[in-house]
C-alpha cells in the first residue's frame, strides 16, 4: 500500500513553506500465511501461522516562525522525519474436542505465539528519536466446556514474557455463558505505541510525547455481565440485550505536560498514574417483522475516572 496525506495551509510548494502543515508518505508491505491440519475424526485440529508488516514513512510536521530570523533558520533545516517499522508474528494452535467429558462436550485449546515489533522514528530538527525493539512470547490454554445446551463454562490462562517487563505475566479469564458473566485480566507493556509517535500542534507550537524512565506495565481487570432476551411469534421477533461492564486499571498510562523546550514546544510525558476505573451499561433493542423489516437501536452510558488528578497542562489544574 502506498499512501500520501497532507493537511494544513494548501500550497503547491513544499510543506515547510506553508505557515502550518503536516505531510505523510507511507509505503507498507504486509502479508501472512497459515496452514491447518485436521484429524480424520475431526476431533483434533492443528494450525501454524506467520504474518508480517514492513512500513517506511517520511513525514513532516511544522509551524513556520513569525520573525524573519526564525523563519530563515527554520527553512534551512525544516523538520522532516523518517520512520521505519517492521512487525512479525509466528504462532501455532492445537484444538482437541472431548465428546465424553464429565458432562457435555469440552474443547481444549493450546497455543503459543511470538511477536516482534521494531520502531525507529526520528526528526532531527526537534531532537526527537524513538528507537525501540519489543518482543513478546505468549502461551495459553483454554477450556470451552458446554455443560448443557444452555450453559457453557469458558476458562483459560495466558502467560506472556515481554522484554520490557521483568516478570512473566499471567492473565486468567473465566466466563459462564448463560447470563454471560465473565472476568478477565490484561496488560500493556511500557513501550511506545503509534499514538506516542504522533507530533501534534498545540499553543502555536508542536507537542511531543516521551516515556518516563520508570514507566512500568499497565494492568487491567475486567468484569462483564449481559442478558439476552428474544420473543418470537409467527410474524415478528422482538428482543433486547442488557450489558454491564467494569474495568479497573492499575498503574494506568497518563500524559502530563512536564516541560517546554527552547522553541516553546510542549513536551508531554507518559507516566503511570495510579488507578483508574471505566464502568457503564449498554442497552440494545431489536425487532424484526416477517423478515422484511428490521429495526435496531441502542444506548451506552459510560463513566471513566482517575483516582488522582491528571495535569494535562502546566497552566491548568489537574482533572480526574
Amino acid at each position: 500500500m502506498h499512501e500520501f496525506r497532507y493537511g494544513g495551509e494548501m500550497i503547491t510548494e513544499p510543506s515547510y513553506l506553508a505557515e502550518q502543515s503536516e505531510e505523510r508518505t507511507h509505503n507498507i508491505l504486509t502479508g501472512g500465511v497459515d496452514y491447518e491440519l485436521t484429524s480424520d475424526d475431526n476431533q483434533t485440529t492443528f494450525a501454524v501461522y506467520v504474518a508480517g508488516q514492513n512500513t517506511d514513512r517520511k513525514h513532516f510536521t511544522g509551524i513556520s516562525p513569525d520573525d524573519e530570523a526564525g523563519k530563515l533558520e527554520y527553512n534551512s533545516n525544516p523538520p522532516y522525519g523518517t520512520s521505519k517499522n517492521y512487525t512479525y508474528q509466528v504462532g501455532s494452535q492445537l484444538n482437541h474436542t472431548l465428546y465424553d467429558f464429565i458432562q457435555g462436550i469440552n474443547v481444549l485449546t493450546f497455543g503459543a505465539e511470538y511477536v516482534v515489533d521494531d520502531v525507529f522514528d526520528e526528526i532531527k530538527t526537534y531532537n526527537y528519536l524513538t528507537d525501540q525493539n519489543s518482543r513478546n512470547f505468549g502461551t495459553f490454554i483454554q477450556s470451552d466446556w458446554a455443560v448443557t445446551k444452555k450453559a457453557t463454562l469458558l476458562t483459560g490462562v495466558r502467560a506472556d514474557k515481554h522484554n520490557f517487563v521483568d516478570n512473566m505475566i499471567f492473565n486468567p479469564r473465566v466466563s459462564f455463558l448463560q447470563l454471560r458473566v465473565s472476568w478477565s485480566t490484561g496488560f500493556r507493556a511500557p513501550q511506545a505505541f503509534d499514538a506516542d509517535m504522533h507530533i501534534a500542534f498545540a499553543g502555536g507550537g508542536i507537542q511531543t510525547i516521551q516515556l518516563a524512565d520508570d514507566l512500568k506495565e499497565e494492568r487491567s481487570q475486567s468484569w462483564t455481565a449481559s442478558l439476552n432476551w428474544d420473543k418470537p411469534t409467527e410474524k415478528h421477533i422482538v428482543g433486547f440485550t442488557l450489558e454491564g461492564f467494569y474495568t479497573k486499571l492499575k498503574d494506568a498510562f497518563i500524559l502530563e505536560e512536564v516541560a517546554t523546550d527552547e522553541a516553546g514546544n510542549s513536551i508531554m510525558q507518559k507516566q503511570n498514574g495510579g488507578t483508574s476505573n471505566v464502568m457503564g451499561a449498554t442497552l440494545e433493542l431489536r425487532a424484526n417483522y416477517n423478515r422484511t423489516l428490521q429495526a435496531e437501536t441502542g444506548i451506552t452510558l459510560q463513566k471513566s475516572m482517575y483516582d488522582k488528578a491528571v495535569q494535562w497542562s502546566e497552566e491548568l489544574p489537574g482533572e480526574t
